[in-house]
């Protein structure tokens, strides 16, 4: 005998006895899925989650549009869905790794280390250009004391800043609208 409330139901499940074509997966992490997933993405999600782990293959969207009943486009929004919000990781060209949970997106510490490498490398180009404008981004990085900042939310910011003030160097072409 079960104890229950007046609004709760005592069910009996029965499923059909697989051998074959069934799924594995965690209870939170499917659960976590239909939370952070429209229906399409959900759906997507659901016909990796097919495959065992580790399984590679070429991921067909007619077979996956078949199969579900979706239209191109819906699959197109589920992927770029899934590739949003961490469940697609891009790895190469044309090669990503799907996981059951999100991953993480950057730390910090790794956008900073871009934002850094980029900076240089912009900044190689302003300095490229003529001698004015290596004095004047050198100037903006001494003003600027990336190097001095502990707080690496400010630090991120100042990096940014420091990209903006290159690339108008670059794309304006001239020194005043550099500064501007």
């Amino acid at each position: 005998m079960y104890y229950t409330h007046p609004n709760q139901l005592i069910i009996k499940i029965n499923k059909s006895k697989m051998e074959s074509g069934f799924s594995m997966m965690g209870h939170e992490e499917l659960r976590e899925a239909y939370k952070n997933l429209t229906p399409s993405g959900l759906a997507l999600y659901l016909y990796f989650m097919e495959n065992k782990d580790s399984y590679t293959s070429a991921l067909s969207p007619a077979d996956f549009c078949k199969k579900y009943g979706l239209s191109e486009s819906s699959y197109r929004r589920a992927k770029r869905e899934l590739k949003d919000k961490g469940y697609i990781v891009d790895r190469e060209s044309n090669k990503v790794d799907f996981y059951s949970q999100p991953q993480s997106e950057k730390t910090i510490e790794e956008e900073i280390e871009e934002l850094t490498e980029t900076l240089k490398n912009v900044g190689n180009k302003v300095c490229a250009i003529s001698e004015e404008k290596k004095i004047l981004m050198l100037d903006k990085m001494v003003e600027l004391d990336i190097k001095n900042v502990k707080d690496l939310n400010v630090k991120k910011v100042l990096l940014k800043e420091g990209l903006k003030f290159a690339f108008g160097m670059i794309e304006k072409g001239s020194v005043l609208e550099g500064l501007l």
